[in-house]
């Protein structure tokens, strides 16, 4: 009896000591198609996102008051990156090249540039790495 209790305990030790084997890193659960990263936002979501940008920058004074009451005049997708630039323009600046504001974000939401100009094409500085502003 002995002997089967000590053969039991080494099947169920050397059964579960393996587990972890299967577990180890580039291992796969069949994913097909998507990521564990960060999921895309909405376009809802991003005006939501740009806009709480425009109105903290106000807050901060970084911009005039008016546009804090500006609405969104355009949101598009642009870049090889696909960046959401999401558009204000404020008939109460007269300046043109300062009436049209643009918001980028990533395609997850975050903000990478606010701008007058909009989305540029990818440069780097110096030796970092290609990005737009």
């Amino acid at each position: 009896m002995k002997t089967f209790d000590k053969t039991v305990l080494a099947a169920i030790g050397l059964f579960f000591g393996t587990i972890p084997a299967f577990a180890g890193a580039g291992h796969d659960h069949g994913h097909k198609g998507h990521s564990h990263g960060a999921a895309a936002a909405s376009e809802s979501r991003i005006v939501e996102l740009a806009t709480a940008e425009v109105k903290g920058l106000v807050k901060k004074q970084k911009l005039e008051s008016s546009w804090d009451k500006v609405a969104v005049k355009n949101v598009s997708r642009a870049g090889t990156l696909k960046h959401w630039v999401v558009q204000y323009e404020n008939a109460a600046i007269k300046d043109a090249s300062k009436s049209n504001l643009y918001v980028i974000l990533t395609p997850e939401g975050t903000v990478k540039a606010v701008n007058f100009k909009g989305i540029e094409k990818p440069h780097s500085h110096g030796s970092g790495a290609p990005h737009v502003h």
